[in-house]
């Protein structure tokens, strides 16, 4: 993803005119720097490298999307070639909050990486069995990224495996790991690592809770606070547009209509983000049957299956992802043991035997917080259809988009009184706009200008059943059954019982109205007219809706009338032939 230009640090370069280095990095990494398209660091890399070089700990306060990942990854792996075949063993380990951010993390430091793979090896243990993970291990990688609760239960197997070796000790999102629970588990990795092991603790935000892990973690560290456009601390970005719209109750899916099939939100990629997983399967079967594709992300997904979905919307495979968020509010009475425990759960359901509904609610929701940490690229809009249980998780949801000095726009539904009463404490949170207006303000769409839609919107979402979304998820939950590496042991052993999965009886799924995709131009209200013909003739020329129109009503006529012909056609045929094929 580009970076702003506002976001560099205009007077350095990671390598001069020759090729030297001005930071004096190692030619391998300059090299994969030029690669990734990198020539000058952001501002808070500009800050962090050169202290970091000197063998500084470092504590970094900046916003999501700065460049902090590269600000720790860069001196980490110039201390690797720096000292190369100093010690055997594990030299680095990075720790974050969840699993997608131990392939995000990975990904990058790879790309880092790329002429020196004979010089470092790398390891993630996001995921995987406990023994594929020891065997991992066993092979004494350079560079080890994962959770602390993954690393943790290493240590309580073998707590030699960093003694001696490790060099560097870096928390990413460190404010998230604490809010999982991890605190604990930091700390006996802290006691198992050697004292002179360098530490970065990277954070968006620094909170009360903040000075304790500082203390464990840093020796006598140089603190980096970088705010970028004016952004407070801990609040939204300063590029990002922040509106809300009251409306009934019932209106949420027609005003998500509106929104996305009369382009009242930027093309692109979009959030909606819900609370709850069936909200968010009742949503997309909803758009669905409009002809919008969306997917759904929840915490019951296994991690393979997160990461593809994650994967296809960085690709564009898709504009609109549906992200629930069970364990949005920071819960801070988390102990230890429920962070590794929800790091243990790989979604093969094994380790569940045993565990309360509640606890295991719990354990999903440590392991997972779309709100935070996970690098949604390119995001242009977020919706709130359902307004988050407070502030802290408002700001973070939001934060998803304008990241990295990049605009975005963030659009909350107020339907109710609880939702109303989040509202009021986001705004008195947030600085007011340069009117003196509250943030969010309240967009200007008059609910009443949609009812020619009402009709169609509840029609659709009055198909969509308690029992359309229960099939939905089963739907889901066969095919990463069928996919699910975990399983495939089993399924060799019992092959009857992947025979019954893949052949039991299909499950019905709602019928897309593609006829609904279309959107006549009488029930357009009268002030959006202007707006949509000006874009739809800006894209396609003038007169282009007409032509287009006219061409698909042709269009389905041949192929209605040619579908007619054929069917007759081949009647007769069979009929003829049946004739001639007799005996008698």
């Amino acid at each position: 993803m580009a970076v702003p230009p506002r976001l560099l640090d205009n007077d350095k370069l990671f390598f001069g005119p020759g090729g030297a280095s001005l930071f004096g990095l190692d030619k391998r990494i300059t090299k994969a720097l030029a690669k990734m398209g990198l020539i000058r660091p952001t501002l808070v890399q500009a800050e962090v490298i050169p202290l970091a070089l000197k063998g500084k700990d470092v504590l970094v306060k900046s916003a999501t999307g700065s460049g902090k990942t590269l600000a720790y990854l860069i001196p980490m792996v110039q201390k690797l070639l720096s000292r190369q075949g100093a010690t055997a063993g594990i030299r680095a380990a990075v720790l974050v909050p969840t699993r997608e951010l131990c392939s995000q993390v990975e990904r990058q430091l790879r790309d880092l990486c790329y002429y020196s793979t004979d010089a470092i090896s790398i390891v993630s243990l996001g995921e995987g069995s406990l023994e594929s993970r020891k065997a991992k291990l066993a092979e004494a990688p350079e560079v080890v990224i994962c959770t602390p609760g993954r690393l943790a239960e290493h240590l309580k197997l073998d707590g030699d495996i960093l003694r001696g070796s490790l060099e560097t000790l870096v928390v990413d999102e460190a404010d998230l790991v604490l809010s999982f629970g991890y605190e604990a588990d930091i700390r006996l990795i802290v006691a198992r690592a050697p004292r002179t092991c360098q530490g970065f603790l990277m954070s968006a935000t620094l909170e009360e809770d903040m000075k304790g892990l500082k203390s464990v973690v840093l020796n006598e560290p140089v603190v980096v606070k970088l705010q970028q456009g004016g952004d407070a601390e801990g609040d939204a970005p300063a590029d990002l547009a922040q509106w809300y719209v009251t409306l009934g109750k019932g209106d949420k899916d027609l005003v998500v209509f509106a929104l996305l099939r009369l382009q009242l939100i930027a093309p692109g990629k979009a959030l909606f983000f819900v609370n709850t997983v069936d909200r968010g399967y009742r949503l997309r079967l909803v758009l669905e049957q409009f002809g919008v594709r969306a997917a759904v992300l929840n915490a019951e997904l296994p991690v393979n299956s997160r990461r593809h979905i994650l994967d296809a919307f960085d690709k564009g495979v898709f504009d609109n992802l549906i992200v629930t968020d069970d364990a949005i509010g920071r819960d801070d009475a988390a102990s230890s043991e429920a962070g590794s425990d929800a790091d243990d759960d790989d979604g093969g359901g094994d380790d569940d035997v045993g565990v309360s509904a509640k606890t295991l609610t719990k354990q999903r929701a440590h392991d997972y917080s779309a709100s935070r940490g996970i690098d949604f690229r390119g995001v242009l809009t977020v919706v709130n259809v359902d307004m988050p249980a407070d502030s802290d998780v408002y700001v973070h949801r939001v934060g998803r988009t304008a990241r990295a000095g990049a605009s975005g726009t963030a659009l909350s539904l107020i339907a109710d009184a609880a939702d109303q009463s989040v509202l009021e404490a986001v705004q008195a949170r947030l600085p007011p706009q340069p009117d003196g207006s509250p943030t969010p303000g309240r967009l200007s769409l008059d609910v009443s200008e949609l009812e020619g839609f009402r009709y169609r919107v509840h029609g659709m979402s009055a198909a969509v059943t308690r029992k359309a979304v229960r099939e939905a998820r089963l739907r889901d939950l066969r095919a990463e059954m069928i996919n699910a590496e975990t399983l495939k042991a089993h399924f060799a052993e019992n092959p009857r019982d992947l025979a019954l999965l893949k052949h039991d009886a299909p499950l019905k799924a709602l019928k897309v109205q593609r006829h609904l995709a279309h959107v006549p131009s009488y029930l357009v209200p009268g002030a959006l007219l202007p707006e949509l013909a000006s874009t739809s003739a800006a894209a396609t020329g003038d007169g282009a809706d007409d032509d287009a129109e006219a061409g698909r009503t042709s269009a389905k006529r041949q192929w209605q009338a040619r579908h007619k012909r054929g069917k007759t056609y081949n009647k007769a045929q069979k009929k003829k032939q049946r004739r001639k094929d007799a005996l008698f």
